[in-house]
């Protein structure tokens, strides 16, 4: 057994896709194999799952089910699920895919190193997940800009075209065609593609007869196949954190009997250690951490990368809340800002195809989103950078401006050049996805 100052490095994973693509199930089922479920809570699931009509729901309500023991703060780890392999820790983030739940699914983008992304091979389902409004499409893009450094593809239901490899293969280039509009280049190592059945647990943990055409399955992706691919993505986000002020996004706050307040969240650049105090912002209240845990194991410290869950006892669970960054108090603290300057590229556009000054969006940036008043369009410019008009008048999809943005509520934001974490934005309205961008600066 490894010493516990050796632990392994952590993966964060986010799962995304359409709605009722099949993610669920697919995710219940590989947790299953992994035997972190038993065969008896399975069974159950299988005969309550029957019983109310939806018999083909049983390994989702792996997933569904423990959300509902979360929500009651039964555990600590919000849509959240961990396992070991031989080399890393896993984290993984379900998301929900109903457009409804967008809000929530962007809040998992920032924490997530790779993304795993779900399409249904059934030609309907497939059709509406990639169609401009449906959450195949928004999710890739929004993967892309909210910094998830690589994709993996899994089509599921392969069992309802008959495992056919020429349906797969269409499918493959039509999501290459559409990860590549986004930004993900297949190749280049940053996109994969996996075929699977989730019910029937094909190519989940080994390799299916059912596609003799395809060698690997999902499980040797986080197990073994891919350690130096993954190496390279933890690399890079450590590499990235080291030396940089602490800033952990949170996610949430429980109260937990005993030991009082547990804030969790992601560390994304520094070191947080127990005894530091620290400050949470935009509240500016300061607390002692008394202890600190990544999945369920008390920590000596939390470090880029990790998922945390720290004890402040001295607040009180409703002063903490997803949306808020904690930092070393004076230390590089994280600023709160009056406006910003951003870049935008526009993506769509509700109503006449115009965005003008004094538009309100909902931006959301690391775990928060806050509403926003366009304050002016300063720029419109090319892809290079280079000023085509100054102070336009408007902006349409596929330009690029810049702009300023004037937030109605108090919000963490940094330049993205100081914390490119908390520098990706994603610019919404109606309940659709208007612009990306960078902040380039900030007003305190």
């Amino acid at each position: 057994t490894m010493p516990p100052s050796v632990r392994p490095k952590t993966l964060n994973i986010v799962t995304l896709g359409h709605h009722q693509c099949g993610k669920s199930t697919a995710m219940g089922h590989l947790v299953y194999k992994m035997k972190a479920i038993d065969e008896k809570a399975i069974e159950k699931f299988k005969k309550e799952s029957k019983e109310m009509g939806r018999a083909s729901y049983y390994y989702a309500w792996v997933l569904d089910q423990s959300q509902e023991e979360r929500e009651r703060g039964m555990s600590i780890n919000l849509n959240q699920w961990s396992f070991e392999g031989q080399k890393f820790s896993y984290t993984l983030f379900d998301v929900p895919g109903s457009s409804s739940y967008t809000t929530n699914a962007i809040a998992g983008m920032p924490q997530a190193d790779v993304g795993l992304l779900f399409v249904s091979a059934v030609p309907n389902e497939f059709d509406e997940g990639m169609s401009r409004k449906g959450q195949t499409f928004e999710h890739a893009l929004l993967a892309a800009t909210m910094g998830v450094r690589s994709l993996v593809v899994v089509v599921t239901k392969m069992d309802c075209v008959n495992y056919s490899k020429a349906r797969f293969d269409e499918i493959s280039s039509a999501v290459e065609t559409l990860l590549k509009k986004v930004g993900f280049r297949y190749g280049s190592n940053n996109f994969r593609i996996f075929p699977i059945s989730g019910l029937n647990g094909d190519n989940l943990t080994e390799q299916s007869s059912n596609m003799p055409w395809f060698p690997k399955c999902l499980l040797q992706m986080f197990t073994n196949v891919y350690d130096d691919y993954f190496s390279t993505i933890i690399h890079k986000r450590d590499t990235y954190g080291i030396g940089k002020p602490l800033r952990v996004l949170i996610n949430n706050a429980y109260d937990i009997t005993d030991i009082g307040t547990v804030a969790t969240g992601h560390v994304v650049t520094g070191t947080i250690l127990p005894g530091d105090i620290v400050q949470f912002s935009p509240s500016g209240l300061q607390a002692k951490v008394e202890f600190i845990e990544v999945h369920s194991e008390a920590m000596k410290k939390g470090v880029t990368g990790d998922q945390i869950g720290f004890n402040v006892p001295s607040l009180s669970v409703k002063d903490i809340h997803r949306g808020m960054v904690a930092f070393h108090a004076n230390n590089n603290p994280a600023p709160v800002v009056k406006s910003f300057v951003a870049q935008l590229s526009i993506i769509a556009v509700y109503g006449d195809g115009a965005i003008y000054n004094g538009f309100e969006f909902v931006v959301h940036c690391g775990t928060a989103h806050v509403a926003c008043k366009l304050e002016h369009i300063s720029k419109k410019i090319n892809r290079k950078g280079v000023i085509i008009e100054e102070n336009p008048d408007s902006v349409k999809v596929g330009d690029n401006c810049i702009v300023t943005m004037v937030p109605k509520d108090p919000v963490c934001m940094e330049s993205y050049m100081d914390c490119s974490y908390l520098g990706r934005i994603t610019v919404r309205h109606h309940n659709m996805t208007a612009a990306v961008g960078v902040i380039k600066s900030v007003v305190e």
